[in-house]
């Protein structure tokens, strides 16, 4: 590491921990400095990357410019450069680094992405990103990567993914903007479960029309012993007949409204899944 570089760490350094001690400290800052710090001391024992992680985790827990600026040093001195073109950005984004350092931080920045394509993803706003060396951030987010194709995954809230595959050239923009699919309501269990009521009513009304209808027989045996004279008999074998007869047609209609339930259940719901739109490539 050159003296350049280690002048630059150590003023960053200062410059970070006088808003520390000149603002009401947040827990954020808290848990943030001791990171800060171990980046300061792996980047000047030469461990680049301990450095910019370091510094990744610092800007995580409290997210400031002069944070991000030392990350994008450390990955840039590690060979990162993709990593340290997102990290120049963040640093360069308010506008609120000291002027020397937010000077080189945009001109290391501009450099880089001369090599480097940039994956901005729009959708599913709320989602997580997964790619390169992206691991769960947020959505929407501009990322930058080297030239190649990627696979693309998305995660939403309710944690559905779907992927896609993207080609980023040098020097490009590729939007993205990709539709989870909808959890579907588990609807299909309702007509499901009540098919299956029916054919159970069905067999209910079958056997109860069986019963009924051997009630009819013995009744139309018992009057035909009466030699057709009990009347009361005759009654009784009218009414259960009348009564069997209903519970055929309720069994059959029992039957068939179970059926159809259950075709209706078992359809898939409409997918509401539409594929990546890529919305264009532009250069910077």
């Amino acid at each position: 590491m050159n003296e350049q570089k280690k002048k630059t760490l150590a003023f960053a350094l200062s410059v970070y921990l006088a808003t520390l001690t000149g603002n009401a400290r947040a827990d954020s800052d808290d848990t943030a400095a001791p990171f800060f710090r171990a980046g300061v001391a792996a980047y000047e024992r030469g461990d680049s990357r301990a450095a910019a992680l370091a510094f990744d985790e610092a800007y995580r827990r409290a997210p400031r410019p002069a944070t991000a600026y030392n990350a994008g040093l450390a990955w840039e001195d590690g060979g990162e450069k993709a990593r340290a073109a997102d990290a120049y950005a963040r640093a360069t984004r308010d506008g609120s680094l000291d002027a020397p350092s937010l000077q080189d931080a945009r001109e290391r920045l501009a450099s880089l992405e001369k090599a480097l394509g940039v994956l901005r993803v729009e959708e599913p706003r709320g989602g997580t990103l997964y790619v390169a060396h992206v691991e769960g951030a947020p959505i929407p987010i501009e990322t930058h990567v080297a030239p190649g194709t990627y696979t693309v995954r998305v995660r939403d809230a309710s944690r559905v993914e779907v992927s896609r595959q993207v080609t980023v050239a040098a020097g490009g923009v590729a939007r993205l903007a990709l539709e989870v699919p909808t959890a579907p309501a588990n609807v299909s269990a309702v007509p499901r479960i009540a098919g299956w009521a029916s054919l159970g009513g069905a067999a209910v009304f079958s056997g109860a029309a069986v019963y009924l209808g051997i009630s009819t027989l013995n009744a139309q045996t018992e009057y035909d012993r009466s030699g057709h004279t009990d009347a009361g008999v005759l009654e009784r074998g009218t009414r259960l007949r009348t009564w069997t007869n209903v519970a055929w047609a309720s069994a059959a209609v029992a039957a068939a409204a179970g059926v159809v339930l259950l075709v209706v259940s078992q359809k898939p719901p409409p997918s509401t899944a539409r594929n990546a739109t890529p919305l264009g490539v532009i250069p910077f």
